[in-house]
């Protein structure tokens, strides 16, 4: 058996049965598991150690652990990042959208659950280091960028993380957010999925399976997601289009969930105006366009004011080259 890709990694539980149960679990797949109850022996233990992987549960023996997940963000803006809690809070879900984290788990998790996220992520790394270099654009510039993306959830995320590196954007925020816009587009416009259908299944596996059925069927295989992020001020403008037949987005936001269950199916809307300062759909509900005031850009990149004051109360943005 070849190595996993993610190959070494960090739980930090202060629960010894859970602790136990994982290790053993993960080392029958081939994986080195590191653990520790305490978040000062993780730090310690991820600098010399510099696993692939963490896992951490948000109360952790004497500390916060999404104040330990923030300082491993610092030492590390890569690393996967899995949060495991018994219960959750608006507080906490935001805070872990902030992190990107890789998934938010709810307790009680069994090992089959654990297996599901871990091969989703090894796919995402394996997409991610063989497009590295992949040619994305269709059309590029610092002021604005337009691109087409597939139904495949996994290279959509990596076109989005793409496109703002590509224009000198470092905003968690903004990729969090952006990515869920995305993904939104992908499950409820294009595939059509409802939340129906979404609640239906019972788990990750489940449904990531219903999304890669659904993706190869008539009439969604032909049906593109429409991206165009554009610099506004010191902040920038997205939109997001789909080719599906829209929704009542004015009765889904003022019925809109609660974020206190990150897997919780119609958490992409509460995160978008968490996230974003502002956003508006056209009257179908198949383009959303998205305005950040604020966004921290790479060093040595700034943004360009060349925006009307007030961009979502004029027009969608024009297509590329009018």
């Amino acid at each position: 058996m070849g190595k996993p890709l993610l190959n070494k990694i960090l739980m930090v539980e202060d629960d010894a049965a859970i602790r136990d149960v994982f290790t053993r679990g993960l080392t029958l797949k081939g994986y080195e598991v590191l653990t520790t109850s305490d978040a000062s022996e993780g730090r310690d233990l991820f600098t010399c150690e510099k696993p692939d992987l963490v896992v951490s549960d948000v109360s952790l023996e004497g500390a916060d652990g999404l104040t330990f997940l923030e300082e491993i963000r610092e030492l590390d803006p890569l690393c996967p990042l899995i949060v495991m809690t018994g219960y959750s809070s608006e507080e906490r879900a935001i805070r872990a959208a902030r992190l990107s984290v890789a998934d938010y788990l709810l307790k009680p998790i069994s090992i089959a659950r654990l297996y599901e996220v871990l091969e989703r992520l090894e796919r995402e790394v394996w997409i991610r280091r063989n497009l590295r270099s992949a040619p994305l654009f269709r059309e590029a510039n610092v002021e604005r960028i337009d691109i087409e993306i597939g139904n495949d959830l996994l290279l959509a995320q990596q076109h989005v993380e793409n496109v703002l590196k590509h224009m000198g954007f470092d905003d968690p925020d903004v990729y969090v957010g952006l990515k869920e816009a995305v993904f939104n587009a992908i499950e409820h416009g294009n595939l059509e999925i409802t939340h129906e259908d979404k609640s239906a299944v019972e788990d990750i596996g489940e449904y990531m399976a219903l999304v890669r059925e659904r993706a190869g069927m008539t009439p969604f295989a032909d049906r593109r997601i429409s991206l165009t992020v554009r610099r506004w001020g010191e902040g920038l403008l997205c939109e997001v289009g789909d080719q599906g037949p829209g929704f009542d987005w004015r009765s889904a936001v003022a019925v809109a969930p609660a974020i206190h269950d990150l897997q919780h199916h119609g958490r992409g809307l509460i995160l978008i105006q968490a996230l974003f300062d502002g956003f508006e759909f056209n009257e179908k509900g198949n383009r959303l366009q998205l305005i950040k005031h604020n966004v921290n850009c790479s060093e040595g990149e700034t943004a360009v004011a060349s925006f009307p004051a007030d961009p979502l109360a004029a027009t969608f943005l024009p297509p590329p080259g009018e």
